[in-house]
């Protein structure tokens, strides 16, 4: 892998790079560890939590000329623990594991239980990632519904989510939703789109609408998640789809980046906009 974090949990995630590296751990513990004749470097995988050692950040050879994040079996004192399950689901380590959704961790499963908490703690930036993404502008109602929808599909659970992917496979472990009377962003993809259909007409204040005041059916659903590596950079999408009357009329593929989102995460207070009604319904809803 190509990326790390320093700690556990929430943090920010970079990419390997022997300057970044030093500038981050000032070459102190835990991350550089002096043994009889040797030093290692260690860091935290940002989607699993588990340690991993960075190899050939000062020594290079033919077969690893950039540095490079390795998983290690191993707990790190002072900087992670080792947790099997989690580097089995992780998609560092195993890209081309089984994606489909009723793949499923275990009940009580920690790496689970943290991306619970973890989504309690950021609903609304999640939220914010996924009207940036589609255009919708997420009122209370249309974000509590998609939440509902997540736990039902026990959405925490699945093989394929993580702390990197969060905003997007939260949305791809829902079920469809319905556009109809929903604000989009002004002049966004999905709104050009739809002003093509003859059979839509938008408000002055954006909102969908029937343009012949029959009846139509308008959802949106997120779908076909999708893992591919290279050996060192793992590329990771998702598809938005909206559908008019069950035949699709506009989709976009979402290319995950975790930086973007775990930049977010880590804004300093004074820089933070949150929004305190999303996460009124997440302390609501999620145990």
């Amino acid at each position: 892998m190509n990326v790390y974090k320093l700690r556990p949990g929430i943090s920010p995630v970079k990419v390997i790079n022997k300057l970044q590296f030093e500038q981050d751990t000032m070459k102190s513990s835990p991350w550089y560890q002096s043994h009889k004749d040797d030093v290692s470097l260690y860091a935290v995988c940002p989607a699993c939590n588990n340690p991993i050692q960075i190899i050939a950040l000062y020594k290079r050879n033919e077969n690893s000329p950039q540095p490079y994040g390795k998983h290690i079996p191993k707990s790190i004192n002072g900087l992670a623990k080792y947790n099997h399950g989690a580097y089995l689901t992780c998609p560092y380590a195993n890209p081309g594991m089984s994606l489909k959704k009723d793949n499923l961790r275990s009940d009580g499963d920690s790496l689970s239980l943290e991306i619970l908490s973890f989504l309690k703690q950021q609903f609304d930036r999640v939220i914010y990632i996924l009207q940036r993404e589609t255009g919708i502008i997420f009122n209370e109602k249309l974000s509590k519904d998609m939440l509902i929808s997540f736990l039902r599909m026990h959405g925490h659970q699945y093989v394929g989510i993580n702390l990197c992917n969060l905003p997007w496979i939260f949305a791809y472990m829902t079920t469809a939703q319905s556009l109809f009377g929903k604000r989009l962003q002004n002049d966004c993809p999905l709104m050009m789109s739809l002003k093509k259909r003859k059979e839509i007409a938008f408000s002055e204040d954006n909102r969908i609408q029937s343009a012949t005041n029959k009846f139509f059916e308008i959802q949106f659903a997120f779908i076909g998640h999708e893992m591919k590596s290279n050996g060192a950079e793992l590329h990771e999408t998702i598809d938005f789809v909206v559908s008019l009357n069950g035949k699709a009329v506009h989709t976009s593929k979402l290319i995950i980046n975790p930086m973007r989102f775990h930049n977010l995460v880590n804004l300093p207070p004074e820089r933070a906009r949150r929004n305190p009604t999303l996460l009124r319904v997440a302390e609501e809803l999620i145990p």
